[in-house]
């Protein structure tokens, strides 16, 4: 962040509109072109997004949404908010994300959608999904809140799947303050999504006519002017993240016990953030390292949650059902990253790993 958001700011003052108005369209029209989506709907966070991507693929009460166990919790409440039930299914433990060797087992009469989370910044496996969705007739939905500028095969997040999910809160590769966007191929559902999104409304003539039940899930145009800036320089920040990554790369190579992320070379993995693996030899748990670094003026946290093991999702899942899930909970740790890190930074991260080994 810096002087060219501030004086987009002002630019909205100037206008008298803080609403969602000129800018927030602007957004959308620019966030779609770098996506490569027909149409995008910006939203007042991902989580808004996702319940409303999930009304416009008609996920309706009773409905059943498979859903990664190892995920931050918005990704299942967005399911539960639309009146749905999440069934939660394992993941791939070298990738973090859904292991789709393990959907099929988890698709009932009931289901009508797949949840794919591109967690951390790298792509789910999208084109087996895919195909067990089409084989089911089920839709695809992209929770990408991690994924703004992530390929898969050549194509980006945001075309994976029937509608994508971003987020832009502060943590994520462009921030908007606070904010989110679908993206959609299909104009039905962008035009119940832009709906829904504002109380069920449509304009004629000036004036709102009420058609459904809906929301105030609007972006400001304050917000949306701080995007439109962070947009123009999202290759720069997304450059920046991935020669962090490839420095923690090699310089973990000397820290036995501490795996790095994994993940396809031609592939684009933005990082929005840096997840490694703390295996028993490297002589602490990952709960005991996490304070030694805190100690050391070091702010980690664990990669995200196992939700079975979380009460709000108690009785949905058992770590028999998800033991790679649980395993990842357990021992993941992520490491400081944004576009803004200095290498020395990263070297001082990782020699305190390399002090704290035993």
């Amino acid at each position: 962040m810096g002087r060219a958001e501030l004086l987009s700011i002002r630019k909205v003052f100037g206008t008298g509109i803080l609403t969602e108005g000129k800018a927030c369209a602007e957004l959308e029209r620019n966030f779609a072109q770098y996506i490569g989506s027909r149409y995008a709907v910006a939203t007042s966070s991902c989580t808004s997004a996702l319940q409303l991507g999930l009304i416009g693929l008609g996920v309706a009460p009773g409905d059943e949404v498979i859903v990664p166990d190892f995920t931050f919790p918005a990704s299942a409440n967005a399911v539960r908010s639309v009146g749905g039930r999440p069934i939660l299914a394992d993941i791939d433990s070298s990738t973090f994300n859904l292991d789709p060797s393990k959907l099929e087992r988890k698709i009932s009469p009931k289901t009508r959608a797949i949840m794919a989370v591109h967690l951390f910044g790298l792509a789910a496996d999208m084109d087996p999904i895919n195909v067990i969705a089409r084989n089911h007739g089920l839709k695809v939905i992209e929770d990408a809140a991690c994924a703004v500028g992530t390929t898969y095969n050549g194509r980006m997040a945001g075309q994976l799947g029937d509608v994508a999910c971003f987020s832009f809160h502060p943590r994520k590769v462009i921030t908007t303050g606070e904010g989110g966007m679908i993206t959609t191929n299909d104009e039905e559902i962008a035009g119940l999504v832009k709906r829904i999104k504002n109380h069920g409304a449509v304009k004629t003539d000036g004036r709102s006519k009420f058609l459904s039940a809906g929301y105030n899930y609007r972006l400001s145009d304050v917000n949306a002017a701080i995007g439109l800036t962070q947009l123009k320089k999202v290759h720069r920040l997304i450059r920046s993240r991935i020669a962090i990554a490839r420095l923690y790369n090699r310089l973990l190579r000397s820290v036995g016990g501490i795996i790095p992320p994994q993940y396809r070379e031609r592939d684009v993995h933005t990082f929005q953030s840096y997840v490694v693996t703390v295996r028993r030899d490297y002589g602490r748990d990952r709960d005991n390292l996490l304070e030694e670094l805190k100690r050391r003026g070091i702010e980690t946290q664990v990669g995200t949650y196992a939700l079975h093991k979380q009460p709000a999702f108690e009785g949905f899942a058992t770590e028999e059902d998800c033991p790679n899930s649980a395993a990842a909970y357990a021992t993941s740790l992520s490491l400081p990253i944004s576009s803004v890190m200095r290498s020395s930074d990263a070297e001082y991260v990782v020699q305190s790993l390399r002090d704290l080994k035993r």
